[in-house]
């Protein structure tokens, strides 16, 4: 894999291992072994991770902003957006963004801000969307539902964790369309 520049490598790493489990030294080494250039001159890993952060939210957003933009209907946007960011973030491992949640509050907050900003905003108005074109009742509390598809992305990535040999759609389809059993369904 090409990497445009040095902190574009340390993601990785770090999305693959975790922010504590690379350090500072391994990092520049393997860095050198996969002639990534430049190697930043600071030996400061804290700047590192920061900018590593900021190329995830980065990823993040284009996920989310990539899985909204079509012509489709507003529910199916909102199907794509939760599968996309799902699977992208189940590539993951949850020790990256455990790390950054309890030794990085800058960056924590920065990807809290991103959350609120772009995925609940987005979310909200395609469920709102999808509520006033009759794909789903509209005795739907929207913010109650924004909430419960919150808990099931988080369910879903937990469940993926755990078991391995069930396949990423399997557990997507399971669990949105039993959410969303019952409901009113139509494609626009």
């Amino acid at each position: 894999m090409h990497y445009n520049s040095f902190y574009q490598f340390a993601l990785k790493l770090f999305k693959e291992n975790g922010i504590r489990c690379i350090s500072l030294k391994e990092l520049q080494a393997r860095a050198k072994e996969n002639l990534i250039e430049p190697i930043p001159k600071d030996n400061n890993k804290q700047i590192i991770v920061e900018h590593c952060v900021s190329l995830f939210r980065k990823e993040v957003t284009e996920t989310i902003l990539l899985a909204c933009q079509t012509n489709k209907p507003p529910f199916q946007q909102l199907a794509d957006l939760f599968y996309e960011l799902a699977h992208y973030l189940g590539n993951i491992n949850a020790a990256f963004v455990y790390d950054i949640k309890k030794h990085y509050p800058a960056a924590s907050k920065s990807l809290d801000q991103l959350q609120q900003e772009l995925y609940h905003q987005k979310v909200l108005k395609l469920l709102e969307l999808a509520q006033q074109n009759g794909n789903i009742a509209n005795t739907l509390n929207i913010d109650l539902e924004l909430e419960i598809l919150n808990q099931h992305i988080l369910f879903l990535l937990e469940q993926r964790r755990k078991r391995k040999e069930q396949a990423f759609s399997q557990l997507f389809n399971q669990i949105f369309s039993t959410r969303f059993e019952g409901l009113e369904l139509r494609s626009s």
